[in-house]
């Protein structure tokens, strides 16, 4: 799909910039660019691809523009691919063209790691629908299986240094704390 600028031209020069610095001309004459006919919209999010690690809230901003003359007010949904235990909020469950938006997801009681695809989709009733994409990816920290390896209940019979053990998680594969009189920590590794 090209989405093509809002601006009108008898003489533009349109030029497609793909993936690994591809570019496609639509050819050597210049095109024309006339204004819309019907009223319709536009819609974008800037940024739509984030990492991040659990708990977290992450917040993405859609642009919007109106075509043709349109008035409505365009409205917003999440489509699909929110993780278990994610909620979606808009800032506003609807804005007019010019205005944007801002969609915050919040994943308080998602857990693990894996990377979503999330549609959200905005619309005018009778007129246009529009989806975009956003790519998220989140890092599970859930250290709910750390055990102590000496003693049972981790305090009793236990040596001052305790060894640990857990489920593997990500890229973590050792860690070692002191446990020290004055209660101060350090890693040793």
């Amino acid at each position: 799909m090209v989405i093509l600028p809002n601006y009108v031209s008898n003489k533009a020069r349109i030029v497609i910039k793909a993936a690994d610095n591809i570019f496609l001309t639509t050819g050597a004459y210049p095109s024309v660019i006339s204004p819309a006919t019907k009223p319709s919209f536009f819609m974008q999010s800037l940024d739509n691809q984030r990492e991040a690690c659990l708990p977290t809230s992450l917040s993405f901003e859609f642009e919007t523009e109106a075509l043709g003359g349109l008035t409505e007010p365009i409205q917003f949904e999440v489509v699909s691919g929110l993780p278990s235990g994610a909620n979606a909020v808009f800032l506003n469950n609807s804005v007019f063209g010019g205005e944007t938006n801002t969609l915050t997801l919040d994943f308080p009681y998602t857990t693990g790691s894996d990377s979503y695809e999330i549609v959200v989709r905005s619309f005018v009733p009778g007129i246009d629908t529009l989806e975009r994409k956003l790519y998220v990816t989140l890092k599970g920290t859930d250290l709910n299986e750390v055990q102590p390896v000496s003693s049972v209940d981790g305090l009793t019979g236990g040596a001052q240094i305790q060894n640990y053990n857990w489920m593997k998680k990500g890229m973590l594969t050792n860690m070692r704390c002191n446990w020290l009189p004055t209660l101060l920590f350090r890693q040793i590794r």
